[in-house]
């Protein structure tokens, strides 16, 4: 958060750390990318993202964001969806070494 300007990156709850930085994200041009969210997202319900702080930012960037966000995991994320932006679903091949 520092890196985007944010005088004190400490303050206040995940959730207000993440609405922070969603909007010192929207301030200047950026490709934010939120890769390999499976840790960070709820087994019991699926694509819930179970970080307050990340959920916080997925759902406004999702609402506002003018630019893109490029987000990798193998669950959907509903957070996302249900913001009805626009987003796109780009399923990716799995590559191992036999695929080579």
């Amino acid at each position: 958060m520092r890196w985007f300007g944010d005088k004190e990156p400490e303050k206040g709850s995940a959730w207000e750390k993440g609405l922070r930085l969603e909007k010192l994200i929207r301030e200047q041009r950026t490709l934010p990318m939120l890769d390999w969210l499976e840790p960070l997202q709820s087994e019991r319900e699926k694509g819930k993202i179970k970080d307050p702080g990340l959920f916080a930012l997925a759902r406004e960037l999702a609402r506002k964001n003018i630019g893109l966000c490029v987000v990798t995991t193998r669950e959907r994320v509903t957070e996302i969806e249900r913001q009805g932006c626009g987003q796109k679903e780009h399923p990716l091949c799995i590559v191992n070494a036999k695929n080579k």
